[in-house]
């Protein structure tokens, strides 16, 4: 046997074996051919052909997707809907030329009430909270006063010793009352808060 007849040889086996890997790796349907189909109408054949053309392949977009959409609400996250629908189904805003200035002064003088109520009520807070504050220091060396200091001490200047620890105890029981009742507000606001997160987790569960 020469060369030639072995590579002939060879060359037949091999483009036998790649004809075959190149016809089972393509998944796609034949076509029907035009010919000789005279059972099918026109419809079916452009049926046929939509069916066996691949659809377009796009790049999964995680952020838009429904499964992370899904994900998010069994969590009981809830969803921001503007980054997930495409932007033609947001309302856009009709803003007229002639109020636009108008609209954006009120805009800016609302703001600044805004901000300076804002502000005026947390400096409000701020002194009612600090108005309900003991003084501390005063108080610790009223209540340190050594009982030699006392027996020292006159008539008048003890009904002024006793005057002031009267005035530092109510101060004290008004300070106690105050907290508490901050501390029982924010308890009541917490298992509020905690209510309506379990409401929406429950909503979710639902929803699934």
């Amino acid at each position: 046997m020469t060369s030639d007849e072995m590579r002939a040889q060879i060359d037949d086996i091999v483009s036998s074996i790649y004809l075959q890997e190149n016809s089972s790796a393509d998944g796609v349907p034949a076509p029907i051919p035009t010919t000789n189909s005279a059972f099918l109408t026109e419809r079916s054949q452009s049926l046929w052909t939509q069916l066996c053309t691949p659809p377009p392949l796009q790049p999964p977009n995680w952020k838009l997707s429904r499964i992370r959409r899904l994900f998010l609400v069994s969590l009981g996250v809830p969803v921001d809907l503007d980054e997930i629908l495409p932007a033609d189904t947001k309302q856009k805003k009709l803003v007229l030329p002639s109020s636009s200035h108008t609209r954006k002064s009120s805009d800016t003088g609302r703001g600044d009430n805004d901000r300076s109520n804002r502000s005026s009520s947390r400096r409000r807070k701020e002194k009612e909270a600090q108005s309900k504050l003991v003084d501390m220091p005063s108080a610790r060396i009223l209540c340190s006063t050594s009982d030699v200091r006392l027996r020292a001490f006159t008539t008048s200047e003890l009904e002024e010793h006793v005057k002031k620890l009267e005035e530092v105890t109510r101060e004290a029981s008004e300070t106690l009352t105050y907290w508490l009742g901050k501390r029982e507000t924010a308890l009541g606001d917490k298992e509020a808060f905690e209510r309506v997160i379990e409401n929406l987790v429950e909503f979710a569960k639902k929803k699934r």
